[in-house]
Order: C-alpha cells, then structure tokens, then sequence
C-alpha cells in the first residue's frame, strides 16, 4: 500500500512518510504544516506587539525618544523586527 505515503528525499537519503503528514525540511528536520503553522502564529503576535511599542515611542517627545528610555525602546523594537524576519526565514524553508 504504497499509494498512502509520500517519498521525501532529504540530505540523508529517502523518507518514507504517510502521504496525510505533508512535510517540509528545514535544515535536515522535518517541518510540518502544524508546526509552521504555529510559527506564523507567533509572528502575527510579535508583529502585534512591535507596532505597539513603535507607536509607543513615535508618540514620545522627541527630547524623551533621545533619552536611555527612547533608546531602550528602539532597541526592542529592532529585536522584535529581527525576530520576525528569523520566524520568516525558518516558515520559507
């Protein structure tokens, strides 16, 4: 009953896997749609928060955004728009 799987070829050699379990490889592992899934979901969060603490700070005075604060805040704000493109890199795998 071969028709009920799929032959997915990775670095390694041939995998045979049940053809319901549709995969994807990111460095050698296997990425399934629920995993990547839930990775787009955390992306949507993180893209949530960011646009709140950008806001945040574009609503500061401008001697505060020059301040350890407004620095502080631009750094997350870099970090969350990194993070984001590291999730993006690992979906497009």
């Amino acid at each position: 009953m071969l028709s009920h799987y799929t032959l997915a070829v990775a670095d390694s050699g041939y995998i045979v896997l049940p053809a319901f379990r549709r995969c994807f490889f990111f460095n050698g592992a296997i990425m399934n749609r629920q995993r990547r899934h839930k990775i787009e979901i955390v992306v949507s969060e993180i893209e949530v928060i960011l646009e709140e603490e950008q806001q945040a700070f574009d609503n500061m005075p401008e001697s505060l955004q020059n301040s350890e604060r407004g620095n502080q805040m631009q750094t997350a704000v870099e970090s969350l728009q990194a993070a984001i493109e590291n999730l993006q890199t690992a979906i497009d795998a």
